[in-house]
């Protein structure tokens, strides 16, 4: 299986809907939109493309994302928040 095919099979995302993000405008904020087709995750994991997608379907998601837009460490967090996440 292509990794591409396991990060989707992971994530499951709405199909024909994916979240492009691409830099941040002048005042600061994300310059972000959605477009009408599925996640290229080729090219979203080759880092061309900066993509998202809509996880829930039908009222349900099957994953959840923290997305954090600065350096971390990792593992500090998921020991701090991670038990509030678990199933």
């Amino acid at each position: 299986m292509q990794l591409s095919q396991t990060v989707e099979n992971i994530f499951y995302p709405q199909k024909g809907k994916r979240l492009v993000w691409n830099g941040f405008k002048p005042d600061g904020t994300k310059n972000q939109y959605w477009q009408n087709q599925d996640i290229d995750w080729q090219t979203h994991l080759s880092g061309k493309v900066k993509q998202g997608g809509a996880l829930g379907n039908d009222g349900y998601a099957k994953s959840l994302v923290v997305d954090i837009d600065q350096d971390i460490d990792a593992e500090r967090f998921v020991k701090k928040h991670g038990r509030l996440i678990q199933k």
